[in-house]
Parts: structure tokens; C-alpha cells; sequence
């Protein structure tokens, strides 16, 4: 039987190798490996929203990620013995155990340690969240939710690409949001969450994945049926590819509030807004970070959607391939997503 851990026992497994994380600041905290890529982007466009202090939990990167983020004086370096990808039993405070991989409870265990009290915002390294135009900064947002006690925010995840799979040649170095935005300009312009009074927001259409996959008819396996034989599963119908199109990032963290994996929140979002992510998801590094996601595992379901892109990527190289497609739009700033339904707010 797997040992079993209590949730509040990983706060432990959590060590802090450099800074000091100070109450009342505006803090962004994230789990990253090997993103150097994104990092001086991603401080420069945060810094601009008006995070204060980078929380970021090191996952045992192999490249010069640990070197900069020790020279960030904003930045709170953390590490663990446990790695993203390793599945762990938890015992939960409502009693039961829950089996997930360390990286997801530790999105909480974060949360709960170093933001208590106050809104967090929980971002990957290749999300760049998009505030509406009626909200400047960081601080303007929490004080408006706060003022309407909101305690979590749902953004929509749009993912950005370049004009085609020649584009994806060389080794740039982007240092900006403007500069990645220049690599990658590319965004559907369809809606991809809808609000529902008294549940939960919808996800609605599909991501640029969604589509590409379709296009070129990369699909998974079907899901294991308890009934099947294993060796029948292979004549089930396939499953369609697909991509997340929506994460709550913001969440207050308070007694009976908290993040139950990556992309939601045991509370139900606000529908006053709607925040978006620029994902950049087809850059230059996507074949390094396919290759690094199908070795180690450790993304959900054994890292299994990475092999749809080693899959598409196979097959858009063959012909010279673009991404963009009938929805597609060049991203000019924050108006292009409110036009589309991606990005609003009605917090005034």
C-alpha cells in the first residue's frame, strides 16, 4: 500500500533556497523545469501587471533557470524532494485520501502557505495573462474584487501561434511580451468560455490544438472500459485531440477557499469577469519540451497529449504546414480579445 501523506506534512517537503516571501505583496507563484526560454518575458510582462514577489517552485531544471531566478531580488526560489510527475497518497483535511501527482497538490500546498489572507495568481511559464482595458494593474483588479468579495477568477486559455511551421526555425531569444507576441502573433478569434447563472462557466468551442489536431486527424486511444478486455480496447473509437481552453488563476486564499488542481478552484469563478492567458504554446521550444514531457511522464495522463504533438508536429513538418485558420487573427493588443469574447469585465 502507498504511503499515505497529509497534506499539511508537504508544506514541509517544501524548502526555501533563497529570498523571503513578505505578507501584502502582490504575488504570482508557479512550478517550472527548464523554462528559461520564457523567464525573462514572463518577469518583465508580470512585473508590469504589478506582481511584487515571484513564488516559484524549481523542478529540478537542467538548465540556467535556478541561476536567474537566484538573481531575481523578487523572487522566492522553492524546491522539493518530491517532483512534479510523482503520484502521490494524500490524506485530505475532509479525511479522504486522494491520489494525484505531487506537482497538482502542490499548486495548493503554495497557495495555502504563502498567500493566506490574500489573492494569489497560479500561472504556467508560457501564460501571460491579459488584463480587459478597464483594469490597468494587478492591484486595481484585487481591490475591485475584493470590494465585491470575489473569491476566484476564471481566464480563458488562448493559445498563440505563428503563421506557419517555417517560422518555428532558429533560436530566438524573446525579452519581452511584445517579442514573443512578434514570433507568435496568431490567436482564434472564437469565445471559449461561457457564463451560467448559478453554475460553473462552460468551456465552449476548441482551442488552436483542438483544431489542428482535427485537421490532420491526430486522436488518443480510448478510454480504458472496466467491462473490455484490454485486448479489445484497441477497436474502440478513438478520442479526438484537445487542449485546456480555461483556468482559474486567481483565488483568494482563505479558510474553505483553495485551487483542487490546475485549472480549478472549489469555489465557483465570478462572472463579473473574465481574464485571458496568452498561451504560447507553438514556439521554438515545443519540440525540446514534447520530447523532455513523453521521457519524463509527468504531465497528466502519463504526459499523453504531448504525444498528439509530437504527432502533429511530424505531420505539419512533412508539408510545410500553417497554423492559422478561418477564425484566425493577428493580435494587436487587449480590444482584439474583448472583441472576441475572450477577455471582459463588469466589475464597475
Amino acid at each position: 500500500m502507498d504511503e499515505v501523506i497529509r497534506l499539511e506534512s508537504l508544506r514541509e517537503r517544501l524548502v526555501v533556497e533563497s529570498g523571503r516571501a513578505c505578507p501584502g505583496t502582490i504575488k504570482l507563484y508557479s512550478i517550472m523545469r527548464n523554462e528559461r526560454f520564457f523567464l525573462e518575458a514572463f518577469f518583465d510582462h508580470y512585473r508590469a501587471l504589478g506582481v511584487e514577489q515571484f513564488l516559484i517552485l524549481d523542478d529540478d531544471s537542467t538548465d540556467s533557470s535556478v541561476e536567474y531566478f537566484r538573481m531575481q531580488p523578487d523572487c522566492v526560489l522553492l524546491s522539493s524532494d518530491l517532483r512534479f510527475g510523482k503520484e502521490i497518497a494524500v490524506s485530505m483535511p475532509d479525511g479522504r485520501v486522494r491520489r494525484d501527482r505531487a506537482g497538482v497538490l502542490f499548486k495548493r500546498v503554495i497557495g495555502e502557505t504563502f498567500c493566506q489572507g490574500e489573492y494569489g495568481l497560479y500561472v504556467d511559464a508560457d501564460e501571460f495573462l491579459l488584463l480587459p482595458r478597464a483594469v490597468p494593474d494587478l492591484r486595481s483588479l484585487y481591490r475591485k474584487l475584493s470590494a465585491r468579495a470575489i473569491d476566484a477568477v476564471v481566464a480563458s486559455l488562448v493559445e498563440f501561434y505563428p503563421d506557419s511551421v517555417r517560422d518555428l526555425k532558429g533560436s530566438p531569444e524573446p525579452r519581452t511580451f511584445g517579442d514573443l507576441v512578434g514570433l507568435y502573433p496568431y490567436f482564434d478569434a472564437v469565445p471559449l468560455v461561457k457564463f451560467r447563472s448559478g453554475l460553473a462557466p462552460k468551456r465552449i468551442n476548441g482551442s488552436a490544438s483542438s483544431r489542428l489536431f482535427g485537421d490532420y486527424g491526430i486522436t488518443l486511444p480510448a478510454e480504458p472500459r472496466p467491462l473490455v478486455p484490454r485486448w479489445l480496447n484497441h477497436l474502440l473509437p478513438r478520442r479526438p485531440g484537445k487542449s485546456a481552453t480555461m483556468k482559474t488563476p486567481i483565488v483568494r486564499w482563505r479558510p474553505g477557499v483553495w485551487l483542487t488542481d490546475a485549472h480549478r478552484s472549489n469555489v465557483r469563478p465570478s462572472d463579473a469577469v473574465l481574464l485571458a492567458f496568452a498561451h504560447f504554446k507553438f514556439t521554438h521550444r515545443l519540440a525540446q519540451k514534447t520530447e523532455e514531457a513523453i521521457r519524463l511522464r509527468s504531465y497528466a495522463g502519463k504526459s499523453e497529449k504531448y504525444e498528439l504533438y509530437a504527432d502533429l508536429m511530424s505531420k505539419m513538418l512533412s508539408s510545410d504546414a500553417r497554423f492559422v485558420g478561418p477564425d484566425s487573427t493577428r493580435y494587436a493588443g487587449p480590444a482584439d480579445l474583448e472583441q472576441a469574447g475572450l477577455l471582459e469585465s463588469r466589475l464597475d
